[in-house]
């Protein structure tokens, strides 16, 4: 069967340009600032978090668990309650929105809290998706979720008085590792996960200046020790712009005629840079410069210029960290 044919038509085509922009704030750094920041001690700070629907949802859930979260100008101040001192009303109602980030990672949080009983759901998009895995791990540590054998939301949420570490194995979902992690910081003993295929690593970056109660070995396969019950120490965290967002005008710029782009402060995490890799391996004139680190985060800036690109072939090692590009791609 012949595909169908199209044509196009451009009214207002692009004239070249050289600029220098900021994209918006990386969205899973800003949902994690808030998530942690709730579980430490004392007063984190937030600054240039992305404020969008999934941020929102994270900050209103919270509220509702009787964290206080303040803001002034352009920072967010966390009033931290420590591990497993959130209160909830029984039956409360948390709704995620359409943050499947929010959801798991909140819930691993949540599932090893004493005294939890609450409904959890999503808008129309989420409560689609299935939760299973989650509901499976988290109910290794001893939460149950009611009714029995549904694995989409709405739920009933019941956490375990005695939360027990577990032994976890993560594969590609960084959700499911971090609800691990979270859930594992509250419980008693030892929770070891090992990184079997590499994802994305914010949580453990996020927690890692918290020797007590985190330590990670890295060898052929990554090893996460989480040793529960210890206190975490506030974070200050500046969120940098999100490089998904980037590789719009990215891909715009090498595709438009004597263009040049600088794309300031924008997140480098290696597990989030497959998109720029591939396209520099393909011909793509793109340089990272002023690179720095901040909460074990690389920063830094994007150069872009208009180029030819070659075919892209890409193997499956770049899934990971080339996930959210793929369509622009």
């Amino acid at each position: 069967m012949q595909p169908k044919s199209f044509s196009l038509n451009i009214n207002h085509k692009i004239k070249p340009f050289i600029k220098s922009i900021k994209v918006d704030s990386d969205k899973s750094l800003s949902i994690r600032s808030f998530l942690i920041g709730s579980i430490c001690q004392d007063i984190s700070v937030a600054k240039n978090v992305l404020e969008s629907e999934d941020v929102f949802s994270t900050i209103n859930c919270l509220k509702k668990l009787g964290v206080q979260i303040r803001k002034k100008s352009k920072s967010y101040f966390i009033h931290g309650k420590g591990l497993g001192s959130f209160f909830a009303k029984k039956n409360l109602n948390l709704n995620f929105g359409n943050s499947g980030t929010l959801a798991r990672l909140l819930i691993g949080i949540l599932s090893t809290t004493p005294d939890i009983e609450i409904k959890v759901q999503g808008d129309h998009s989420l409560n689609k998706r299935s939760m299973k895995k989650l509901i499976d791990i988290m109910s290794e540590f001893g939460a149950e979720f009611l009714p029995k054998n549904k694995f989409n939301f709405p739920l009933k949420l019941v956490s375990t008085e005695m939360p027990v570490c577990i032994n976890y194995k993560a594969g590609v979902s960084a959700q499911l590792k971090s609800a691990v992690m979270l859930a594992g910081l509250n419980a008693f003993g030892t929770t070891e996960i090992i990184e079997d295929k590499k994802s994305r690593d914010h949580t453990e970056n996020m927690l890692i200046k918290n020797f007590k109660a985190i330590k990670i070995k890295k060898s052929r396969k990554k090893l996460i020790k989480i040793f529960g019950k210890k206190n975490l120490n506030p974070i200050n965290i500046d969120v940098p712009g999100d490089p998904s967002s980037a590789a719009f005008f990215t891909a715009l710029t090498l595709l438009n005629k004597n263009s040049k782009l600088k794309i300031k402060n924008v997140g480098l995490n290696p597990t989030r840079i497959g998109f720029y890799e591939l396209l520099k391996k393909h011909g793509a004139k793109i340089k990272f410069k002023n690179i720095r680190k901040n909460n074990n985060e690389v920063y830094g800036d994007i150069y872009v210029q208009s180029s030819k690109i070659r075919p892209i072939k890409a193997s499956k090692d770049f899934y990971v960290k080339t996930t959210d590009e793929y369509p622009i791609l």
